[in-house]
């Protein structure tokens, strides 16, 4: 009699493991897309919601190059990060950043003695940063990257924009 309580146990237990399975493969595979909400523009409790709903959220990253001669001026390094910014009319005044990633140029090809200068050089950028106005309080900058590079004063910054703010 135990032996058939036990065939029973691990019978319960593969059915248990295969509805789990199919329940999480039913739950990954639904979305909310925005057909699915029904949106009445005489309620006024309403809101509207944008095209892309789902499961995830689409973050791009601005990569750009920018040319600095003192790493260590935040004034300069400030100044040059907007104007290159301007230069691509893609962001709003108010764009603020959360997470900032800079790369320093090696100024040569790749070796321990560039990579270590360039890393340094990409730190002084992250601290010349750490007060410029498109930052938000809750924000995370990271200095310690090289990229092979022609000039030294070359540095890679990558720019997420903070989601939690507004562009008025």
């Amino acid at each position: 009699m135990s032996r058939i309580s036990k065939s029973q146990a691990g019978l319960a237990g593969w059915l248990f493991a295969d509805l789990s399975l199919v329940l999480a493969i039913v739950m990954i595979g639904s979305s909310i897309t925005a057909s699915d909400i029904e949106v009445r523009p005489e309620d006024p409790s309403t809101t509207t919601v944008g095209t892309s709903l789902g499961n995830s959220l689409d973050v791009n990253p601005i990569k750009i190059t920018v040319l600095i001669s003192n790493p260590r001026n935040p004034g300069e390094v400030q100044s040059q990060l907007e104007s290159v910014l301007n230069a691509q009319q893609k962001l709003g005044k108010s764009t603020r950043f959360g997470v900032v990633i800079i790369h320093g140029g090696t100024g040569g090809p790749l070796n321990s003695s560039t990579k270590n200068a360039a890393q340094s050089r990409a730190g002084d950028v992250a601290e010349s940063l750490r007060t410029w106005s498109r930052l938000t309080t809750r924000r995370w900058i990271s200095g310690n990257q090289a990229i092979e590079s022609d000039d030294i004063r070359e540095f890679q910054v990558t720019l997420l924009e903070d989601l939690t703010t507004t562009d008025e």
